[in-house]
Parts: structure tokens; C-alpha cells; sequence
């Protein structure tokens, strides 16, 4: 069984790779921050395939929420992540003149510091690799 789990899947590229990924024959997690309608109609369009399909809110700032992302799509879907599209990203406007730490710190867990801390939660759900001992 395929399972994905795409962040940021309500809007745009997101959504996009969501369906695209139905129609390949996964399950889908639709992961979104604030956009839940959004999250729903994408959910909705991959159920109406005969794909299974789930929304999760999370705040990809706040890694205590990102921690267990996977682990909840796993769940939900029924069986291990076999996909991961780390997707979400913010864009916020910065300038030279205008960065501050704490828009670099809300781009650095948005866009580096949460899609690492799901891969790496993605990599300890990986089953070992079979071994070929016939040579």
C-alpha cells in the first residue's frame, strides 16, 4: 500500500502533488497549517478517486507539533508513510534592510528545520533493507 504524507497540501503546488499522488495510487495525508477548507476540498477530491484521504492541522513552526506529524499520518491512513513531500513553505517578504531574527528564525523552522525533523521521522519508520545473500 502507498501512503503519502505532503505538507502545505491545500493550496497550489501542494495541492497539486496531493491529487497527482491519488491518482498514482496513494493514500493521502493532507497536511495544512490554516487553510482547513482548502485542506478538506483536496481530501474530498482524493476520496472521490477511491483513495483514502485525511487532513492534519499542524504549525510547522512549532516543532512539537512536526515531531509527531508522520507518526499521525501513519495512524490515520492506516499503515507506514511511504512518501514524503515536504511542500510547505512561508513567504514572508524580507530585504537586507528589513530581516530580522525572528522573521529568519520563522523561515528557518518553516522551510529547513521542519522538513529535516519529518525526514528524519520518515527514516526511523523505514523498514530495514532486505539483504540479497546469494550474492
Amino acid at each position: 500500500m502507498k501512503r503519502a504524507l505532503v505538507t502545505g497540501a491545500g493550496k497550489r503546488l501542494g495541492r497539486a502533488m496531493a491529487i497527482e499522488l491519488a491518482r498514482q495510487g496513494h493514500d493521502v495525508a493532507v497536511h495544512y497549517a490554516s487553510s482547513a477548507t482548502d485542506a478538506e476540498e483536496v481530501a474530498d477530491a482524493i476520496r472521490t478517486m477511491g483513495r483514502k484521504a485525511i487532513t492534519l492541522q499542524a504549525n510547522l513552526l512549532d516543532e512539537t507539533q512536526v515531531t509527531p506529524l508522520v507518526g499521525r499520518a501513519a495512524e490515520a491512513l492506516g499503515g507506514p508513510i511511504t512518501t514524503l513531500i515536504n511542500n510547505a513553505s512561508i513567504f514572508e517578504h524580507d530585504t537586507l534592510d528589513s530581516v530580522t531574527r525572528e522573521s529568519w528564525d520563522r523561515h528557518m523552522e518553516s522551510n529547513l528545520r521542519a522538513p529535516f525533523v519529518l525526514t528524519q521521522a520518515m527514516a526511523r519508520e523505514v523498514p530495514d533493507p532486505v539483504v540479497d545473500e546469494t550474492g
